[in-house]
């Protein structure tokens, strides 16, 4: 194959051009990556014979067995010469993509015994990372280097039962790992082997977090999620440690807010003291009351409304914010369950601030409920002055709902004078008033058009 002959001219001895990559090994290993991928099946054999004759730069057998990957071969096919591969004393980097490889063996659910414990043996032995040195984020770290990647593998592998006592055993000695960016490696994925046995994943986290380091808290937002669930009341010590790392307030305000949803016992205590110290918390925990206002189940939807009306009153840009896309999520359908938080809301600080979004909203509902978003509108005069440099700002979104108010009116079989008659005089004074008149001006030349 004219490939393997290329592979002896293009090998580590190949001394590219100057501050370019044309012409060497890592070029070529890239386009014969991608011949693989593109013909995976006429590649195949000769990627086993590389591996079984271990001749040519171990560039290009991890490079086959990437573009195998990548074309989604027979992962049980790649998986045996892949295991025909362990021999191969390949350097730091080439081990490296050689375990990230094994990923593939692992989404697809057909990971061999063979497989596993190799990456236990680079996970527990390889000497990279050395000492307790990180070169950046913790995480990404992890990833990078050789016994960091082989770790998080091992946590993903939670569909075999068979595979339980090997992996348990494995983890516990990683989660001692001298390495911070290796123990960190392990914590974003680990609820997933909450599939094999809760109890010692659970084990597994408190030993991780008992150490109190930021990068590893940081990362453990997504497993105590569900870890909460059955083990709340072990995890109070964790989550007081938490409440102190402020790069993670607005995620674990809505893990926090979701517990006392749930009724966990304690959740509150936690959650107001997080929610005395962060505005981001704040922010956070409107999005989740926000989102659960529909809940089917009414205890939820009433803490979920108690939740909504207890920030009205800020003046930080992030609730603000949050409260003004509260919209997106609120539909026409909900209106008359939420309109009495809306008549709260259109009197708040945070209303007048960032009204944009509630405006659309409005006139999303005015057919259905015109003399209901009348009474809303009647605040419009006590919102700030639209600023086109600011984030949300409006300009005939009140204009519009006003009108779409009144032609519902007018559609009605039975006229309301009372309600048509306060529909013009809020139109009236809406146009008497400066920060209005441009755009009501504009929305009459447009009907006149």
């Amino acid at each position: 194959m004219i490939w393997e002959q290329t592979f002896e001219k293009y090998n580590a001895a190949y001394k590219a051009k100057f501050a370019s990559s044309g012409g060497s090994i890592l070029e070529h290993s890239r386009a014969f990556e991608e011949a693989v991928k593109n013909r995976p099946s006429y590649f195949f054999s000769f990627i086993e014979k590389m591996i079984d004759e271990n001749k040519v730069s171990h560039q290009y057998i991890v490079a086959g067995l990437r573009g195998l990957k990548e074309a989604k071969h027979d992962p049980a096919e790649v998986q045996r010469i892949y295991i025909k591969a362990f021999s191969i004393p390949f350097d730091e980097e080439h081990t490296l993509y050689f375990v990230w490889v094994s990923a593939y063996f692992i989404e697809t659910e057909v990971l061999d015994k063979e497989v596993l414990e190799y990456l236990i043996e680079i996970a527990k032995n390889h000497p990279d990372p050395q000492g307790n040195t990180t070169r950046g984020d913790a995480l990404m770290d992890g990833a990078n280097n050789v016994r960091g990647a082989a770790a998080g593998r091992i946590v993903e592998i939670y569909f075999n039962p068979a595979f339980e006592n090997l992996i348990f055993d494995a983890i516990y000695q990683i989660a001692e790992d001298p390495n911070l960016s290796v123990r960190v490696a392990i914590m974003p994925r680990l609820a997933l082997l909450m599939h094999l046995n809760e109890q010692k994943t659970l084990e597994i986290f408190l030993k991780l977090v008992s150490t109190n380091e930021p990068e590893i808290i940081k990362h453990s937002i997504w497993s105590v999620q569900y870890l909460l669930n059955n083990n709340f009341d072990k995890l109070n010590d964790y989550f007081q440690q938490a409440i102190k790392l402020e790069s993670i307030h607005g995620e674990l305000a809505v893990v926090l807010g979701k517990a006392w949803l749930k009724e966990k016992e304690g959740s509150d205590q936690l959650l107001d003291s997080l929610l005395e110290i962060s505005n981001e918390a704040k922010a956070s925990l409107v999005d989740v009351a926000v989102k659960n206002l529909g809940n089917k189940e009414e205890n939820i939807r009433a803490k979920c409304r108690q939740i909504f009306l207890r920030f009205l009153h800020s003046t930080d840009e992030k609730v603000i914010h949050e409260y003004s896309c509260a919209f997106f999520d609120l539909t026409p359908k909900m209106f008359l369950e939420v309109y009495p938080l809306l008549q709260k809301y259109a009197q708040s600080n945070v209303a007048r601030k960032k009204p944009r979004y509630y405006f659309e909203y409005l006139l999303k509902c005015t057919k259905e409920h015109p003399t209901q978003c009348l009474e809303l509108l009647q605040h419009v005069n006590t919102y700030d002055k639209p600023d086109i440099s600011q984030a949300g700002y409006y300009n005939d979104e009140p204009v519009k709902a006003l009108i779409g108010i009144y032609n519902s009116l007018s559609s009605w079989e039975t006229k309301n004078s009372k309600y048509l008659n306060r529909t013009m005089a809020l139109f009236d004074k809406m146009l008497k008033t400066q920060k209005f008149r441009g755009a009501v001006n504009k929305v009459i030349d447009q009907i006149e058009m």
